[in-house]
């Protein structure tokens, strides 16, 4: 995934970026499925989709630690 591609997907609001985290799992079991019954062509792509997996969970947690301190900040402020 390219710079730009990554820097747009990671704006994207978190229901958008749970619905591409399913996705991403879903296609990660099939893909340790079908390695289990018969080895794959590039076994990268396990490697691969685990990635894209752990930066999607990245972005949803950066996205929830920033709506929290934004919280807090306007709570805080009306002290």
């Amino acid at each position: 995934m390219k710079r730009e591609e990554r820097n747009q997907v990671s704006q994207l609001p978190v229901s958008e970026l749970k619905v591409r985290l399913r996705d991403c799992e879903e296609k990660m079991f099939r893909l340790q499925f079908k390695h289990k019954v018969s080895p794959l062509k590039n076994g990268l792509e396990i490697q691969s989709l685990r990635r894209h997996r752990a930066q999607i969970l990245t972005w949803i947690r950066q996205s929830e630690i920033r709506e929290t301190a934004v919280s807090k900040g306007k709570d805080g402020a009306g002290n």
